[in-house]
């Protein structure tokens, strides 16, 4: 694995990849001794960008990607998305706001269907 960050200014970046890989161990007259000697490969990458907007407001976003290459017969390679925006504002000294939005997807030669889910958020937060 390895990551990078940077600040620049008032914004602040940074990117990150790395490789996994998993080799299964199933003991013999088990459920799992199919999966003995399976390897699973994953390579994945993310990154993110944040920064102030001005003195009372920020933001922040995140991107992800993963790719699994599983062996064995009982699982397949998959492909994992998403990102998420946000948004931050301090409305008083005790008082602030957030909202979010985001987007996760799923998709698999062997799937059914690819999966996609879309999410958002709003909050208010009272600091004593």
């Amino acid at each position: 694995s390895a990551s990078y960050s940077r600040e620049i200014g008032r914004l602040r970046a940074g990117l990150g990849a790395g490789y996994d890989r998993r080799k299964f161990i199933g003991a013999p007259g088990t459920v799992l001794e199919s999966a003995n000697g399976v390897i699973d490969e994953k390579y994945w990458a993310a990154a993110y960008l944040s920064g102030e907007i001005d003195s009372q407001s920020s933001f922040s976003t995140n991107f992800y990607a993963n790719w699994v290459e599983s062996g064995g017969s009982f699982s397949s390679d998959v492909t994992t998305l998403g990102a998420v925006a946000a948004y931050y504002r301090s409305l008083t000294d005790h008082l602030s706001a957030s909202a979010a939005l985001g987007v996760d997807g799923l998709e698999g030669a062997d799937l059914l269907e690819d999966i996609w889910t879309a999410s958002a958020q709003v909050g208010v937060r009272y600091k004593f």
